[in-house]
């Protein structure tokens, strides 16, 4: 899975590959020219350039590429004995895919690009070892998560220079699901366990984290984080009696966790991948092939008693504020109505309200908990006029 903004994204799995441009509401399945056999990983650097690859049978590598919003898709990579896991588009001519190279046992392999996958370039690293994830921030610093010594031990390797040459650094257990929010400040997740590292200085030397108190059945697939100390981490556990989805969510940097999300709908086994883009956008999807998406709840809209007798927006209360408060406002005619809350910047944060609405007095609870401390402004506008006031949030 792999979103751009809030509103294109593509997912895939076995023999499809589907797009949105409405933020997982619909989705539309794309033309892939053959069957799409098994999609690993996709990963796309704006809302028209991107790769998935995976492979269509054992050891049989493929790498396809769109330029039109994953409408259609080239292949442009077919080899054998190949298996990708993972894939980085750094700009529409830059591409890293990882995985192995299968000889009996397997020898890690980096796949570039330079020159929007016209041609492909092969770095072969240890034997007995696999690529199994790869994120760049930029078109210069990226990471690689790695099983070594057929699974006995890990290992993150960075790069500084877009991909030409890469740095080892070795941990005691596997890794898999990796997330960076910039240069310095990254995670790494055991595979299919709930031990968590975490370094401060690009990958250099990673520290272990508090593992997760759930039970030892937990495994984590996916990592998102949006900042140095909101992520969440999304995976399986044994729940009701059934393998099930489960979502983990940190808010100081990964020193602990909270279970945020368990058996959200019935059997949805696992969530293999997963993209936050920020504290109120996400998705993620299971294996069964359900997409699930994130988004912060703000409360039901109530209609209050008793007749309005002017256009207005009231002060919110209380204020000021920690975490939630209420908004009333009033209406004298049916109306179609925005209110929104804007940072001290200007920047939009939230829609608390976007629809048609009769005349009437009502109320909107604003859950904040997820935004930093500071003065916000909220606006109401209507075909009537527009309103807005002040509101402060102390934590």
């Amino acid at each position: 899975m792999d979103f751009v903004d809030s509103l294109h994204g593509w997912c895939g799995g076995m023999d499809s590959i589907y797009r949105t441009t409405d933020g997982g509401k619909t989705w539309q399945q794309t033309n892939q020219p053959y069957s799409a056999g098994h999609i690993k990983k996709i990963s796309f650097s704006d809302m028209l350039h991107g790769w998935v690859v995976g492979d269509l049978g054992f050891t049989l590598g493929i790498i396809w590429r769109t330029t039109d919003g994953g409408l259609t898709w080239e292949e442009q990579v077919q080899q054998y004995p190949h298996e990708y896991y993972g894939t980085a588009t750094q700009s529409i001519f830059r591409n890293s895919t990882v995985g192995a190279i299968y000889s009996g046992v397997d020898t890690a392999l980096v796949k570039r690009t330079t020159n929007a996958g016209i041609s492909w370039q092969d770095q072969a690293f240890d034997a007995k070892s696999t690529f199994r994830k790869i994120i760049f921030i930029d078109s210069l610093h990226g990471w690689i998560t790695a099983t070594l010594d057929q699974g006995n031990n890990g290992a993150v390797y960075h790069t500084t220079n877009g991909g030409v040459s890469w740095q080892q650094t070795r941990v005691p257990y596997p890794l898999e699901a990796i997330s960076f929010v910039d240069t310095l400040h990254g995670w790494a997740c055991v595979v299919g366990s709930a031990y968590f590292y975490h370094t401060i200085n690009g990958g250099a030397t990673w520290d272990s984290l508090s593992v997760v108190s759930v039970s030892p059945s937990v495994g984590f697939d996916a990592l998102s984080f949006v900042d140095t100390l909101n992520g969440w981490a999304f995976g399986n556990t044994f729940y009701q009696g059934i393998i099930s989805e489960v979502i983990y969510k940190t808010t100081d940097g990964g020193q602990s966790w909270s279970q945020e999300s368990i058996g959200l709908t019935d059997d949805l086994g696992d969530l293999f991948d997963a993209k936050m883009l920020d504290r109120t956008h996400g998705w993620a999807v299971a294996g069964d092939g359900r997409v699930l998406s994130y988004g912060i709840k703000t409360g039901v809209i109530e209609k209050l008693p008793g007749l309005p007798d002017r256009f207005s927006l009231h002060q919110n209360f209380p204020n000021p504020f920690n975490s939630t408060t209420t908004i009333d406002y009033e209406l004298l005619s049916q109306e179609s109505v925005e209110l929104k809350v804007y940072d001290d910047l200007g920047k939009e944060v939230r829609t608390l309200v976007s629809e048609r609405q009769e005349p009437g007095v009502y109320r909107v609870r604003f859950d904040a908990s997820s935004l930093a401390s500071g003065t916000y402004w909220y606006m109401l506008k209507t075909l009537e006029g527009r309103e807005v006031r002040q509101m402060i949030l102390l934590k």
